[in-house]
């Protein structure tokens, strides 16, 4: 007799599969949880090339010394270094749902503003920055038509 393959797995083994408060509640759990190894895991799924592609993102920005820019969805802050490179003494704001991920964040740029916040609802005046940079916190995001408009409203 043969065995049937096992069921394929639940929606809480895939949250990305979750919608609305409870993608957002899952999500922001599991980030919470991966909060000290995400940057090592990045490094490892990515072969080390995310260091290259942020890089990459920033220099098509065209920033200069002194503009403001919010990196959306920061996480552990990765983007700040090389965002502090192109804005100098120019504000540089993080926003996360993730109180973890802000705080290993910290280190990498001091002097940047981070804030627990909604990619949904930007906690900043209209047309407040520069730019916006966003690494693959997007894909988290419940309503992901929202976050562009707030997106593109600061």
């Amino acid at each position: 007799m043969q065995k049937s393959p096992p069921p394929p797995p639940t929606a809480p083994e895939q949250p990305w599969l979750h919608q609305g408060d409870q993608k957002r509640r899952t999500v922001q759990r599991l980030f919470d949880e991966i909060a000290p190894s995400y940057d090592r895991l990045n490094r490892l799924v990515s072969l080390n090339l995310d260091r290259g592609w942020r890089r990459c993102a920033v220099e098509q920005l065209n920033l200069k010394p002194g503009d403001s820019v919010l990196d959306l969805c920061c996480g552990t802050g990765d983007f700040f270094p090389i965002l502090r490179r192109k804005i100098g003494d120019g504000t540089l704001v993080g926003i996360d749902f993730s109180a973890p991920m802000l705080e290993r964040a910290e280190p990498k740029d001091a002097k940047a503003t981070r804030v627990l916040g909604d990619a949904m609802a930007i906690p900043l005046a209209d047309s407040c920055v520069e730019a916006v940079t966003v690494g693959w916190g997007i894909r988290n995001v419940p309503d992901i038509d929202r976050a562009h408009q707030e997106i593109f409203r600061v």
